[in-house]
C-alpha cells in the first residue's frame, strides 16, 4: 500500500501556495481599488476646493462690483455734463448721436473718479469668470451662468457706458491697458443682448423724439418706431456722405472712395460719419437693435442712391434747358437801345450776364440770327441758362443712363462697405477665436 502522506503533503503545500497567491492577489486588487478610490476622492476634493475658491473670489468681486455700481448709479442720477471742443457744457446724453461724441466720451471716461474704479472691478470680475483655473475647459454657456446674473443687475445707462468704454482701442497705449481683452470678454458673454442703446437713460421709452414729431411717431408699431429712429440717426450723422457723390453726379461722374480723401468741401470721408457713440456701439456689438439697424443701413444706401439719381436728372434737365443759349451765338444784342453789337461767342453772353446792372433796370436785349430787335428777349430771362451752360458745357453725359445708374448703385454700396470696414478696424478688436 502506497504511503499517501508524501502525496498529501505535496498537494497541501501546493494548495497553501495557491491560496497564498490568491490572498495576495485579492490584497493587491483591494489595494489598487483603494488607491483608485483615493485618487477619485482626491480629484473630487480638489475640484470642490477649486470651485469653492472660485466662488469665494467671485462673491468678493461681485460684492465690490455691486457697491461700486450703486455709487455709479447715484452719480448718474444727476446726469453729468461734459464740455465740447469750444468749452460749452452739455448733458452727457447730448453726445450720444453726435459726430465727435465718441471722443468726448473717451475723454470723459478716462481716469474718472467714480466710473474708472467700477470699470476696473467689472473687468477683473469678467476675467475671473473666464480665466480662473476652475473654469478651464468650461463652455461659454457654462461661464454665462456666472456672467448673466452679473449682467442682469447692471442698469441700462451703465451698460451703455461699459460698451462705449470698451471701444477705446485705437492707440497702442490703450491697447496695452487691457481694453481689447475687455471688449473680447463683452463679446464672449454677449453682454449687451438686452441693452437698449437708443435711449440709455430711459430704456422704457427707447426711441426719443421731438415733441412736434411725437404724435405721428406714436402711430407706428414698436418695430417701425425702432427702424424710424435709427434711420433718422444714420441720415443725420451721415448727411455729408452724400456730398461727394452729388458733386460728382453734377458732372455726370461716379465718385470713387479716393474722392472723399481730398473732398475739402464736405471735409469727411465716408467712415467719418460713423463715430457717434450710438452708431459705433450698434456696429460693434450684438444688441436687440441689430435687425432694425441693418435694415436702416441698407435703406440708407437706397436713400443715397435716390438723392444722387434725383440730382442727376435735375442737373441733366437743367443742362438740356440751358442749351437754348447756343441759339443766340451768331446773333446780336443791344444795351439800353444803343448800338447793336454781335454775339460772337459764349464768353460775350457770360460777360453780359455778369455785368448787367439790374438795380438800374436797364435791359440787355438778345436776338438770334433770324430775330429783329422787336422780337428779342431780355437777357434776364435766360441769365440762369447762361450760367448753367457755362458751368456744364464740357460735361460728357452717359449715353446709356441705365448702365450709369447701375454702376452708381454698386459704387455707393462699395464705398459704404469700405467705410464700415475701415471704421470697424479702428474700434472693433479682431480675435483669434
Amino acid at each position: 500500500m502506497t504511503d499517501l502522506n508524501p502525496i498529501i503533503e505535496t498537494y497541501s503545500t501546493a494548495a497553501a501556495a495557491a491560496f497564498g497567491a490568491l490572498s495576495a492577489l485579492v490584497a493587491v486588487t483591494a489595494m489598487i481599488k483603494n488607491s483608485q478610490f483615493s485618487r477619485e476622492t482626491l480629484k473630487e476634493s480638489q475640484k470642490a476646493n477649486a470651485r469653492q475658491t472660485f466662488e469665494q473670489r467671485y462673491t468678493l468681486l461681485l460684492t465690490q462690483h455691486n457697491a461700486l455700481h450703486a455709487a455709479l448709479c447715484t452719480y448718474l442720477d444727476n446726469e453729468p455734463e461734459i464740455k465740447n471742443a469750444h468749452g460749452v457744457s452739455y448733458k452727457l446724453s447730448n453726445y450720444n448721436n453726435s459726430i465727435g461724441g465718441l471722443e468726448r466720451y473717451f475723454y470723459f471716461l478716462t481716469g474718472h473718479a467714480v466710473i474708472s474704479p467700477y470699470m476696473r472691478v467689472l473687468f477683473h470680475l469678467l476675467k475671473h469668470i473666464n480665466s480662473d483655473p476652475y473654469m478651464t475647459g468650461k463652455t461659454d454657456s457654462e461661464k454665462r451662468l456666472y456672467s448673466s446674473p452679473l449682467r442682469s443687475c447692471i442698469r441700462n445707462d451703465v451698460s451703455f457706458l461699459i460698451a462705449v468704454n470698451a471701444l477705446n482701442v485705437r492707440s497702442d497705449k490703450v491697447k496695452t491697458a487691457g481694453y481689447p481683452e475687455y471688449q473680447k470678454l463683452l463679446h464672449q458673454f454677449n453682454f449687451f443682448e438686452h441693452t437698449v442703446f437708443s435711449n440709455p437713460r430711459e430704456p422704457n421709452e427707447p426711441y426719443p423724439v421731438d415733441a412736434s414729431y411725437l404724435k405721428e411717431f406714436r402711430k407706428l408699431s414698436l418695430v417701425e418706431q425702432e427702424y424710424d429712429f435709427l434711420n433718422t440717426k444714420i441720415i443725420s450723422a451721415a448727411g455729408p456722405f452724400c456730398g461727394c457723390f452729388i458733386e460728382n453726379i453734377k458732372k455726370a461722374k461716379i465718385a470713387s472712395h479716393e474722392n472723399y480723401i481730398t473732398y475739402i468741401k464736405v471735409g469727411q470721408r465716408p467712415q467719418d460719419f460713423l463715430p457717434t457713440p450710438l452708431l459705433s456701439c450698434l456696429l460693434v456689438y450684438a444688441t436687440p437693435h441689430e435687425s432694425a439697424f441693418s435694415t436702416a443701413l441698407e435703406r440708407f444706401l437706397d436713400k443715397v442712391f435716390d438723392i444722387c439719381k434725383s440730382n442727376y436728372i435735375s442737373e441733366k434737365a437743367a443742362f438740356d434747358k440751358s442749351q437754348v443759349v447756343l441759339e443766340y451765338i451768331g446773333g446780336d444784342y443791344t444795351y439800353d437801345k444803343e448800338e447793336i453789337k454781335p454775339i460772337s461767342s459764349l464768353k460775350i453772353l457770360k460777360d453780359l450776364a455778369d455785368e448787367e446792372d439790374i438795380s438800374k433796370r436797364v435791359a440787355t436785349v438778345l436776338m438770334r440770327p433770324e430775330m429783329s430787335i422787336s422780337e428779342g428777349i431780355k437777357l434776364s430771362e435766360i441769365r440762369g441758362e447762361i450760367a448753367t451752360y457755362h458751368e456744364m458745357q464740357y460735361i460728357i453725359w452717359p449715353q446709356d443712363e441705365t448702365i450709369f445708374f447701375q454702376n452708381l448703385r454698386k459704387q455707393i454700396s462699395a464705398v459704404c462697405d469700405q467705410a464700415l470696414k475701415s471704421y470697424l478696424s479702428s474700434c472693433q478688436c479682431k480675435f483669434d477665436n
